[in-house]
């Protein structure tokens, strides 16, 4: 028998995983094939695509920070280069630079000195992407204040193993207080690209006690491993709402038929 192919439309999706990450992955035309269709999601899709370039996302972020106020807002600064031959200014070193849409610490690397940019810059002639430099900032210790739903969280993590990328060495995270502070950094990430119903801030603590963000996530948010369970409880019943917005159940009188006209 020959083989078969079997054709489906999903009612909803849920995107936990990066629609792009190393290579060979790189799932955008599914992602624009969904759209096409119109399936809801939960993020919303169009949220997706604006989270899959870092400087797309990051200028909303400098947007909020001149609504806000760095005070209230703050972001770290960073620099944008769109091909190694603009590579010619930078902070003060050291800096990191992040090449293109890397994730979980992937094309992420500190450049202690000039010398070291400008060997990098070589480097980066040899594709066509685009990268971001931002000051090395000594952290405390990181910071995520996660969003799902009406459901907060913050959390911290701290490396034990001297990695400057906490989130590929070893390292401990513990819950921390959620302040009205982390509430509002949130609230307004929550709010960007149409709405995001799960929602992550990333910060860091440096150890002179200043906070800055670094980044945002979407529906790929990691979530934090002893409460992974209820979150994702949480997810559950985020996705169970928007279901019922979609699809509403028809109300009894909907579902009654029509009483038959009497005759005159």
């Amino acid at each position: 028998m020959g083989s078969s192919r079997v054709m489906c439309r999903p009612d909803m999706l849920l995107l936990r995983n990066e629609v792009q990450g190393l290579p060979p992955h790189d799932a955008r035309n599914l992602l624009l094939g969904f759209r096409h269709a119109q399936v809801p999601s939960v993020n919303s899709l169009e949220s997706v695509y604006a989270l899959l370039e870092r400087p797309w996302a990051f200028a909303e972020l400098i947007r909020l920070q001149r609504k806000l106020g760095p005070e209230t807002f703050p972001v770290v600064p960073q620099y944008y280069y769109p091909n190694h031959s603009e590579m010619q200014f930078t902070p003060e070193y050291p800096v990191v630079v992040k090449v293109a849409h890397g994730q979980a610490g992937y094309g992420k690397m500190k450049v202690d000195s000039c010398k070291q940019f400008y060997d990098l810059s070589s480097v980066m002639a040899m594709n066509r992407q685009y990268c971001t430099a931002e000051p090395f900032l000594e952290g405390e210790y990181d910071i995520r204040i996660q969003k799902i739903g009406p459901h907060y969280r913050a959390f911290k993590r701290q490396s034990v193993s001297g990695e400057w990328k906490t989130n590929t060495g070893t390292s401990t995270v513990s819950p921390i207080e959620m302040s009205e502070r982390y509430k509002l950094w949130a609230d307004e990430a929550s709010g960007l690209f149409g709405g995001m119903d799960i929602v992550s801030v990333d910060a860091v603590r440096t150890t002179e006690g200043q906070e800055f963000i670094l980044e945002i996530n979407g529906s790929s948010s990691g979530f934090m491993p002893s409460m992974v369970e209820q979150d994702n409880d949480h997810v559950r019943e985020l996705v169970l709402a928007r279901m019922v917005q979609e699809y509403p159940v028809p109300t009894s009188d909907a579902q009654r038929p029509a009483a038959p006209e009497s005759e005159s």
